[in-house]
């Protein structure tokens, strides 16, 4: 299947990993290492169907904890 990417029209991805945040119910989590096709041009991650459900059980299980962090809640104005 062919893929072509939203963000800049590319047609060439490579395989790899990414750390991503979601924002769930106003609750932000940070889940890293998540396989990806990745666009060579532009860097933009997409995610399989498959992938995207074990990050979905991922973040609804919580047993995959490794850490938690502090950051700063900044607005854009």
């Amino acid at each position: 299947m062919e893929m072509t990417c939203h963000n800049c029209g590319n047609k060439h991805f490579k395989d790899g990993n990414v750390d991503n945040v979601f924002n769930i119910q106003e609750k932000i989590y940070l889940v890293k290492n998540i396989p990806a096709l990745i666009c060579t041009r532009c860097g933009e991650p997409y995610f399989t169907p498959e992938t995207q459900r074990s990050i979905e059980n991922i973040i609804k299980s919580k047993n995959n904890v490794v850490s938690k962090i502090e950051a700063d809640v900044l607005e854009f104005v």
